[in-house]
């Protein structure tokens, strides 16, 4: 998607001068088959010793069904203002999970690393919640403590 690609490379040029050094988002590819698959993307630059950049580290997980359910449960209840607000609540979200990771268990991890864990966490937790719904709070209550845990 040229959209997507622009906005990766803004952000890796960011980066590279000295920006935020991590970005997640979801991102649109396209098929050979001409069908869509979305992504979740964390990447992180990664730097040396010295503080020399040395690479990006990415990790996509395919968010192509959860996307659609979650479309389909609350397709009526989106509206410009719900979704401003979303972004905002995330954006949050997302700042205070960094800054416990910074000084967690976790703070000589890279992001990526850590943020593949916690999908993962994310991922069986909502699994779970689907699969055994007479105690989907236990199972969000379980995972919410683990996400939690790891970054300390």
């Amino acid at each position: 998607e040229p959209y997507s690609l622009a906005m990766c490379l803004k952000e890796m040029s960011a980066a590279l001068a000295g920006g935020s050094a991590t970005s997640e988002r979801e991102k649109r590819y396209t098929r050979k088959d001409h069908s869509v698959l979305w992504a979740r993307v964390h990447a992180e630059l990664i730097r040396d010793e010295s503080g020399e950049p040395l690479c990006f580290l990415s990790h996509l997980t395919d968010s192509t069904e959860r996307r659609a359910l979650a479309q389909l449960g609350v397709s009526d209840e989106i509206t410009p203002e719900t979704r401003l607000a979303a972004h905002k609540v995330m954006k949050g979200i997302a700042e205070l999970m960094e800054r416990g990771r910074a000084n967690g268990p976790m703070s000589k991890a890279p992001g990526a690393f850590v943020a593949t864990i916690m999908n993962s966490v994310a991922e069986a937790t909502m699994d779970f919640m689907v699969q055994d719904p007479s105690n989907a709070k236990k199972h969000c209550k379980v995972g919410f403590d683990a996400l939690w845990r790891i970054v300390g």
